[in-house]
C-alpha cells in the first residue's frame, strides 16, 4: 500500500500555525474533517491524543506519526503538515518536530495500519526527503516529492 495513495492534496497543509503538539494534531484532524473524511473530528481528535499520552508519536529526525484508530472508518486517511516553527512533541531524539503525518486507521484493520507505519517511518529514515519536505513550497510539491521517494523504494 502506497503512502500517496492515502495522501490527497486537501489533506496537506504548510505551515501549521499551532504552537503546542495538540494544536497541531487539532489542525491536522480539522483538515481531514473538512471535506468530510471524518465525521466526528472532536472524537477523532480525542483518540488522537489519548494515544499520545499513551507515549510521544516524535519519531525523531523532526518527525512525528501521530495515530489513532476509529469507529467511523472503513479506510486509513493520512493528514500531513509543516509548521511554522518547530514544536516539542517528546520525541525520543528530544528534537523538536516539523514534519506530522497523521494518521487515522479503521479499528478493524490493524494490518494496514501497521504497513502503512511502517512506510512512513522507512520513507522519513531518508534525510533528504526530509530536507526537501522542509523547503517545500506547495503541498501539490510535498505530494510529488512523496512519489518519487516512494517509487524509489518500490524500486530498491
Amino acid at each position: 500500500m502506497c503512502v500517496t495513495e492515502l495522501l490527497s492534496r486537501p489533506h496537506v497543509k504548510i505551515p501549521l500555525r499551532g504552537g503546542t503538539r495538540d494544536e497541531v494534531i487539532g489542525e491536522l484532524v480539522t483538515l481531514v474533517a473538512a471535506d468530510g473524511a471524518i465525521a466526528d473530528p472532536k472524537a477523532a481528535l480525542q483518540a488522537v491524543l489519548e494515544r499520545e499520552r499513551a507515549g510521544s508519536t516524535g519519531i525523531g529526525h523532526g518527525f512525528a506519526l501521530p495515530h489513532a484508530k476509529l469507529a467511523e472508518l472503513d479506510r486509513c486517511i493520512l493528514a500531513l503538515g509543516r509548521t511554522a516553527e518547530p514544536v516539542d512533541f517528546g520525541s525520543a531524539d528530544e528534537k523538536p518536530v516539523t514534519l506530522v503525518v497523521l494518521l487515522l486507521a479503521p479499528v478493524g484493520d490493524t494490518s494496514a495500519q501497521v504497513q502503512i507505519l511502517a512506510r512512513l517511518s522507512r520513507l522519513f529514515e531518508q534525510e533528504n526527503l526530509r530536507r526537501q519536505l522542509n523547503r517545500a513550497a506547495s503541498g501539490d510539491e510535498v505530494v510529488r516529492l512523496l512519489q518519487e521517494h516512494e517509487a524509489l523504494i518500490a524500486a530498491a
